[in-house]
């Protein structure tokens, strides 16, 4: 039996992200993903500053779970089905030593971790390396490179996608 699913509800602060649960269930979705997206997980680099004390962690916000009463989902419990909430991570991966950071406790415990690659080396390392659930890519700007068959299918096999 088909899911409909919405991997990337995008959590703003300002916007009403119960708002936007209400309307996938109305539309009939029944797996949401709540998505907290953090440019870098790392401080930005300040001149004047070492090394060390450029390296200092970004503080993660904890995964968001939305509490929903039954009228807010009535639509899918005419359906007899309930609608699942999963957290999403999502950074731009800039730099090799970013793939530690994801391994810490505050990142790991989001349900679904995305990376957005800025070049080849880094796209074949979450392809590889790095325990990523979904790559990600900003289509407003051109890539910097092609991406291969070759990378992509070992992946699917790797994590039994095709499977």
């Amino acid at each position: 039996m088909a899911a409909f699913s919405d991997l990337n509800i995008l959590h703003i602060e300002n916007i009403s992200t119960k708002e936007k649960l209400t309307l996938a269930a109305k539309l009939g979705y029944d797996v949401v993903a709540i998505n907290v997206f953090v440019e870098n997980v790392f401080c930005q680099e300040e001149k004047g500053k070492s090394k060390k004390e450029q390296s200092k962690n970004v503080a993660i916000p904890a995964p968001v779970k939305v509490p929903l009463v039954d009228k807010d989902i009535a639509d899918l419990k005419l359906r007899g089905k309930e609608l699942k909430q999963l957290s999403r991570f999502t950074t731009v991966l800039s730099d090799p030593g970013q793939w530690r950071r994801m391994q810490e406790k505050d990142i790991q415990a989001y349900d679904l971790i995305a990376v957005q690659p800025v070049t080849e080396k880094l796209f074949h390392m979450a392809c590889s390396t790095i325990d990523v659930d979904i790559i990600t890519f900003n289509i407003v700007e051109k890539l910097d490179y092609y991406i291969k068959k070759n990378p992509v299918g070992k992946v699917g096999f790797i994590s039994d996608v095709f499977n």
